[in-house]
C-alpha cells in the first residue's frame, strides 16, 4: 500500500513538471534572425553579380565592381550564417519544449558577422 502511494505521488510530481516547461524562445525570435540574414544575403548576392574589379582597383562611385576577396569572405560568412540558422531551426523543430536560446545566440552571432563583413566592405 505504501509503495503504491509513493509511486502515485512520484508520478504526479513528474507529470506536473512536464506540463510547466515553457520555452523562453519563440519562433518569432528565429524569424527575426532569418529576416536579417535574408536582407544581407540579397545585398551580398547583388554585390557578387558585379564584374570583378581589375587588380589594384577598388569599388568606387564611378567604377562599380566587386573585389574578389570580399566576394570570397561574404561567401564564407554567408555559409556559416546559413548553417547556424539551419541548426537552430532544426533544434526548435525537433525539441519545441527545450530552451533554444543558445542555438539562437550562435545563429545571431553568425548573422551579425555576415552583416558586419558586408557593412565594412560597403555592401548594401
Amino acid at each position: 500500500m505504501m509503495k503504491s502511494l509513493m509511486a502515485v505521488l512520484v508520478a504526479a510530481s513528474l507529470a506536473g513538471c512536464a506540463t510547466t516547461i515553457a520555452n523562453p524562445v519563440s519562433k518569432k525570435d528565429l524569424a527575426a534572425i532569418e529576416a536579417v540574414y535574408g536582407s544581407v544575403l540579397v545585398a551580398a548576392a547583388n554585390y557578387s553579380e558585379l564584374p570583378f574589379c581589375p587588380d589594384g582597383m577598388n569599388l568606387s562611385l564611378t567604377r562599380l565592381c566587386a573585389e574578389r576577396k570580399v566576394v570570397k569572405e561574404l561567401g564564407i560568412q554567408g555559409q556559416r550564417a546559413n548553417a547556424a540558422i539551419e541548426e537552430a531551426r532544426n533544434f526548435v523543430r525537433r525539441y519545441p519544449r527545450l530552451d533554444a536560446s543558445a542555438m539562437l545566440a550562435v545563429a545571431s552571432s553568425a548573422v551579425t558577422a555576415f552583416r558586419n563583413t558586408a557593412f565594412i566592405n560597403g555592401v548594401k
